[in-house]
């Protein structure tokens, strides 16, 4: 893995190509959005979907990022996607920055936020070939417990631990999860 100065990528549109961990070793995985600051071993990552809109806040493990374009064809169209949708009020249509999880200098007080708002996230593990979806419960220096989200009774049940070591990503906060929250917390009305 090449160095990567990821302050010099802070708050522009960039395409962020990250190592695939499924069993074709050659593959790659790609993003895009803003690069909003580093904490520790991880960025925080601004998600922008085909829209032009925030799609979801995530953390992602810095050397599982392979490399980062800020400059082409195609940036430029999604940087006119993302004005356009600002323009319009439509950048952050479910209110995604309202959580102000952004705005945490560290880690820890992001992953303490989220424990804290007790939303569903979504996790990528190096040791997990599914998606982890569910409610960090408790957290520690180096593992989470998580409530898992059971999608065949749309309820929250078995519980697992990961280890931080072997988080490549999370979706702190999408607008996927948030309609499963939502839909979550209508059935306990």
């Amino acid at each position: 893995m090449k160095d990567i100065d990821f302050l010099s990528f802070e708050n522009q549109l960039v395409e962020l190509y990250t190592k695939d961990t499924s069993e074709f070793e050659e593959a790659e995985s790609f993003s895009l959005g803003y690069i909003v600051k580093e904490l520790e071993e991880f960025i925080l990552f601004l998600s922008i979907s085909e829209y032009g809109i925030l799609e979801s806040i995530q953390i992602r493990r810095k050397n599982y990022i392979e490399n980062i374009v800020s400059k082409s064809e195609y940036i430029n169209m999604y940087n006119f996607f993302v004005k356009y949708a600002s323009t319009n009020n439509k950048f952050d249509p479910y209110s995604l920055l309202s959580s102000r999880i952004i705005n945490k200098s560290s880690l820890k007080s992001i992953l303490d936020t989220v424990v804290t708002l007790n939303r569903i996230v979504s996790i990528i593990t190096s040791t997990d070939e599914n998606i982890i979806t569910g409610k960090i419960i408790i957290l520690d220096t180096n593992r989470m417990a998580i409530s898992l989200l059971n999608y065949e009774t749309s309820r929250i049940s078995e519980k697992i631990t990961v280890n931080l070591d072997n988080v490549i990503c999370i979706d702190l906060i999408s607008i996927e999860n948030l309609l499963y929250d939502k839909y979550l917390d209508s059935k306990n009305d």
